[in-house]
């Protein structure tokens, strides 16, 4: 998440339901900011309702598939879920698609 200066973590609960850690991670990023956090002055430019549709990791290379409620998202939002990303996997190259199509971020 955000603050107003700078990008912020926080921790989330998350079921795993059989899910890899890649996987938890961008649920979780995904999830609804909650009151609480909110009351700490955090935000998510992630659009509300803002699905994952599919992850994956090879070699370094990630690629995640959001849904259409990127579309035209404040490119804070991909960098929240880039840094996500590299503290839950390290370095890597992040590959965004929006419904199935790469998009430039």
């Amino acid at each position: 998440l955000s603050s107003s200066s700078s990008f912020t973590e926080t921790e989330r609960t998350i079921e795993r339901q059989g899910r890899d850690d890649l996987h938890l991670a961008a649920e979780a990023l995904l999830m609804p900011i909650r009151s609480e956090e909110l009351q700490e002055g955090l935000v998510s430019y992630i659009p509300e309702g803002t699905e994952l549709i599919g992850i994956a990791e090879k070699e370094g290379f990630v690629f995640i598939d959001l849904s259409s409620e990127m579309r035209g998202a404040d490119r804070r939002a991909f960098e929240q879920i880039e840094r996500t990303l590299r503290v839950n996997e390290g370095p890597c190259e992040i590959h965004f698609l929006i419904e199935g199509r790469p998009v430039s971020v």
